[in-house]
């Protein structure tokens, strides 16, 4: 059965952005991640972890990769992803969506979002 496991808002300090500041100074960031993985069901109601994909796995992954300063947000989510993919076998497809809190622009507005599918 393909089962979809997701964790939202996990939230990091990170210095990734292009601007000399952001990388200096940082910023706030919350990434969401969902995968599909291939899991059984017969195993699942043994109701033991190693049935299912570790979720925790997958935040350690994002704030170990968060930490590492880079430019570009679609750069980041294609790591984040490629890690978090090659991780379990099982994992069929994996969606980074990373937001940066506020953007360093002259007008308020909301998160600055990247999604990809990998």
């Amino acid at each position: 059965m393909i089962v979809t496991i997701a964790v939202d808002q996990i939230k990091t300090w990170s210095h990734i952005g292009v601007f000399k500041e952001e990388k200096k100074v940082g910023r706030h960031f919350a990434v969401d991640v969902s995968l599909q993985i291939e899991l059984n069901e017969d195993e699942l109601l043994t109701d033991q972890l190693k049935a299912t994909y570790n979720y925790a796995q997958a935040i350690n992954i994002v704030e170990k990769n968060m930490q590492i300063p880079g430019a570009l947000l679609e750069k980041k989510a294609i790591e984040i992803g490629r890690e978090i993919k090659a991780s379990d076998l099982r994992i069929q497809q994996v969606k980074i969506r990373i937001s940066k809190l506020k953007p360093p622009v002259q007008i308020e507005t909301g998160p600055a979002t990247v999604e990809i599918l990998i």
